[in-house]
């Protein structure tokens, strides 16, 4: 039976799926998730389909036609697929070591696949959360999972574990960071962000024009109302810095602020497009084949709209593989904003002239409007899960500008740099 190595409220399992240790400082999870039915069953379909292949294989070697190649490339990239997944299935697992300066996260299946450190100063804390499948006719199917808070993208760890198990390893891993690191910027900047939120209430009901509610009688609703809605950025004396897995980069030209993001390699990206672009296309290439063979108007046709896509997948896996070449600058001055978006044949430049601006709204998921609703205190207790977008609103309240697809850490970094660095840019200062 496993030890439990500190209090918490929520039971320990009696036998836990997740082995955790405590080596010296450093938490160490392991998590290994084997589902032998789906296995088993990938597994006797590759046996056949591998037979099927090899023949295809050996036809090609023997005696190659056009024909045969293109007919053979979607039964070789499924075959790639599925031995990729039963791979996964049986070897992958997941490995998060908390220690006093990071959190290390570490997913494996023969090879490494994906590595991700996280300064400790950035970590905020563990949740349970939930993926929901949808399926086709049935209830949806759930799986629990823990979901680790930082200033940047979430760390999700331990997908389809027990939700009793869930809630106690989430509360074992918070005591282990209020233990490791107490004092941590990302909880420090929370704490004062409450703080300030008390001093400055009177102040906020009267700039937003209504009251804020501190208790709803349902508190689902108003997690999700403030979610969506509009929210001011008000700087402290601690600053926010730029989250260490942020693609945008921050430089200067005399006194303007010039923030870039340029687009990442993605192997899940790469990967995915490049099987749907092969199974695709290769189907309609056999048919394609036909027609230079036996050109046949109907057939001509029929195959429009399927080759419309297959160019679209096609263009898909082009932008996954050039996607550092991709990106956007905004370009910070006074009285004056430019946003130039540039992919590897085109770009665009659009300028934004104004006097002054009002303030600075961040808010998560949802678009807003023109003419901007009126806004919460913006509070960090807020998750970091999905897309936060920041709108500049200028004296109007008109919505000058948004910058959209940020994490929790970039909007509050970009508008903390805005207010700080450039506060000649606001009519008064928030």
């Amino acid at each position: 039976m496993a030890t439990q190595l500190f209090e918490t409220t929520a039971p320990m399992p009696a036998k836990p799926r997740v082995q955790i240790d405590l080596v010296g400082d450093e938490l160490i999870l392991r998590w290994r998730r084997v589902t032998w039915g789906p296995l088993l069953f990938l597994m006797l379909w590759l046996t056949g389909w591998s037979a099927g292949c090899g023949v295809m294989f050996y036809k090609l070697l023997t005696e190659f036609e056009w024909f045969m190649l293109l007919f053979s490339v979607p039964f070789f990239t499924a075959w790639f697929v599925v031995a990729g997944l039963v791979i996964y299935m049986l070897f992958g697992r997941q490995c998060l070591v908390l220690g006093r300066h990071s959190l290390q996260a570490t997913t494996q299946a023969l090879i490494t696949i994906s590595d991700r450190e996280v300064p400790i100063d950035e970590v905020e804390l563990a949740q349970v959360d939930e993926n929901l499948t949808h399926q086709e006719n049935g209830p949806p199917t759930r799986q629990w999972m823990i979901s680790i808070n930082t200033l940047g993208s979430p760390v999700e760890f331990a997908k389809g574990i027990d939700e009793a198990e869930a809630e106690w390893l989430a509360e074992t891993i918070n005591v282990c960071l209020n233990r490791m690191a107490p004092d941590r910027a990302a909880m420090t900047s929370r704490d004062a962000v409450r703080k300030r939120d008390a001093e400055s209430r009177d102040l906020d009901e009267g700039f937003s024009g209504e009251p804020i509610e501190d208790e709803l009688d349902d508190q689902q609703h108003d997690v999700e109302e403030r979610s969506h809605r509009a929210v001011v950025f008000v700087p402290s004396r601690d600053r926010w810095e730029r989250p260490s897995d942020s693609s945008w980069q921050l430089s200067r030209e005399g006194r303007a602020l010039v923030f870039i993001n340029r687009g990442r390699w993605s192997l899940a990206a790469i990967l995915g497009s490049l099987f749907i672009c092969l199974f695709w296309n290769g189907i309609v290439s056999v048919f394609v084949l036909q027609l230079f063979e036996d050109f046949q108007w109907f057939l001509a046709i029929f195959l429009i709209p399927f080759e419309v896509i297959g160019l679209v997948i096609l263009f898909a896996l082009l932008a996954a593989l050039t996607a550092p070449a991709w990106g956007s600058r905004y370009t910070f001055r006074l009285g004056r904003i430019e946003h130039r978006w540039w992919c590897p044949l085109f770009g665009r430049t659009k300028q934004f002239d104004f006097d002054r601006l009002d303030r600075i709204e961040l808010a998560q998921g949802g678009t807003s409007n023109k003419v901007s609703n009126p806004p919460i205190k913006f509070s960090t207790t807020q998750t970091s899960t999905g897309e936060y977008r920041l709108a500049l609103i200028d004296t109007s309240n008109t919505t000058l500008l948004e910058i959209d697809s940020l994490t929790k850490g970039e909007s509050l970094w970009i508008a903390d740099t805005l207010m700080c660095e450039l506060p000649g840019m606001f009519d008064r200062d928030r």
